[in-house]
């Protein structure tokens, strides 16, 4: 099952709802680029960085699910990274009628690079939305992969691959040479 904007927006109110403290979430995946970005995505649940073991917000959620009968999976992330200092550039994602349930999200350009990573035909139509609606910006993108990436597990030369065939396909053949001129064949090494 998959579950858009309204729907992720309607289970979170819910949550908020059966919380009787604050919490913050950091969204992140196609549901942050739903919330937050407007991105028409269809994700089939809710990825967090950190985990939501703490009795509080498991319990919420499970309350959530079953008041909204949504059932939309909610926890960490699998296999997530991104670039060092993206918790300094978080984003506070304003859903109505939160009182307790804090939602922050990546700023656009890291959670565009979190999306590189996997780089499935999925992720790179996400980040093609990003880009369409807001506009992404190729340098940015490119210091940040440079400077703040190369602690990401994974084969070096494929994650180099997919930002850059990722770039291609966002902005083009030219902004392909450009950053193929910029980030190191020896990147990460």
């Amino acid at each position: 099952m998959t579950f858009v904007t309204g729907q992720i927006e309607k289970f979170l109110q819910a949550v908020d709802r059966h919380l009787a403290a604050p919490f913050k979430i950091i969204v992140i995946g196609g549901a942050a680029a739903a919330l937050a970005y407007k991105v028409v995505d269809f994700t089939k649940d809710i990825d967090t960085m950190g985990a939501l073991d703490l009795e509080p917000i498991r319990l919420a959620c499970e309350k959530a699910n079953k008041e909204t009968g949504l059932n939309i999976p909610i926890g960490p992330a699998g296999v997530a990274d991104g670039p060092y200092m993206y918790e300094d550039r978080i984003v506070k994602v304003q859903v109505p009628q939160l009182k307790m349930l804090h939602v922050f999200v990546p700023e656009i350009h890291d959670l565009a690079l979190m999306k590189v990573l996997r780089a499935n035909a999925n992720d790179t139509e996400t980040i093609k939305q990003l880009h369409a609606l807001h506009g992404l910006k190729l340098q940015t993108l490119i210091y940040r992969f440079n400077d703040e990436m190369t602690h990401v597990v994974g084969e070096k030369r494929n994650i180099r691959f997919n930002l850059l065939a990722t770039i291609e396909s966002v902005f083009g053949e030219d902004a392909l040479k450009e950053a193929e001129a910029l980030i190191p064949e020896t990147w990460g090494f």
